[in-house]
C-alpha cells in the first residue's frame, strides 16, 4: 500500500469531504475527477477543480 501524507483542512465541511476524496484518489496514484495542468506553477502539477452546490469551482491546488 502506498505512503500517504497527512493533511490538514480548513474551511467548509463539504468541500473537506470532497477534496479529501479527491486527494486519496491522487494518493493512490489514480487522476482527480476533474482538474487541469498548472504548467505556470512546474511541470506535473495540477489543480483539482471542485464544484460548490452553486456550479462555482473551489480549486485546490
Amino acid at each position: 500500500m502506498p505512503v500517504t501524507k497527512r493533511l490538514e483542512f480548513l474551511g467548509d465541511s463539504l468541500a473537506r469531504k470532497e477534496t479529501g476524496v479527491q486527494l486519496h484518489k491522487v494518493q493512490l496514484g489514480l487522476e482527480p475527477s476533474d482538474w487541469k495542468p498548472m504548467t505556470n506553477v512546474g511541470p506535473g502539477v495540477r489543480e483539482i477543480r471542485i464544484r460548490d452546490d452553486a456550479g462555482c469551482f473551489m480549486s485546490q491546488a
